[in-house]
């Protein structure tokens, strides 16, 4: 009679094993990239200055997706991995102190935004930042290999909208 052992898992079986785990994991990775949980946090306070429906008007790009960051301010990004188009900050007058005035060669005045407004030529950003009564409103185009994805005019469009709603 013959007795029936035990089946003992093959190097074969142990490499299927590993590579489902991998997948499985690779998958999770690649779902919390696109979904980002983590930042699902509903936009209340940036979404009554400018929502995603004014930046994909101004800009022609659509499917863009909007996130509130800690601070309050705006990031409207594109793309699979979330590709960053514009950010928008919230500030203080300390804003415009800190980052207008300490560096004003680098800006340029701009008329009809807000009290005063500034737009700075991109070295590392494009940088339009204006003052309305308290607030401080710096609106950035990002930088993608090199290329600013607006043009001036963008973003001085995209800043008269969120000064019309201050």
């Amino acid at each position: 009679m013959k007795r029936n052992l035990p089946v003992k898992p093959n190097l074969k079986m142990k490499r299927n094993l590993m590579w489902s785990i991998v997948a499985v994991c690779c998958l999770a990775v690649i779902l919390l990239l696109v979904f980002r949980p983590w930042e699902s946090q509903p936009n209340t306070a940036g979404n009554n200055y400018l929502t995603v429906a004014d930046v994909e008007k101004v800009t022609g790009i659509n499917g863009l997706r909007v996130t509130e960051t800690a601070t309050g301010g705006l990031i409207f990004e594109t793309g699979f991995l979330g590709t960053r188009i514009i950010e928008v900050l919230f500030g203080s007058p300390g804003l415009w102190k800190n980052e207008v005035i300490k560096n004003w060669s680098l800006y340029e005045p701009i008329p009809g935004i807000g009290d005063k407004a500034a737009v700075r030529e991109p070295h590392t950003a494009f940088r339009l930042i204006f003052a309305k009564g308290s607030h401080v409103v710096m609106v950035e185009a990002v930088p993608k290999d090199g290329k600013v994805p607006l043009s001036r005019d963008q973003l001085i469009k995209i800043s008269k909208i969120i000064d019309s709603r201050l």
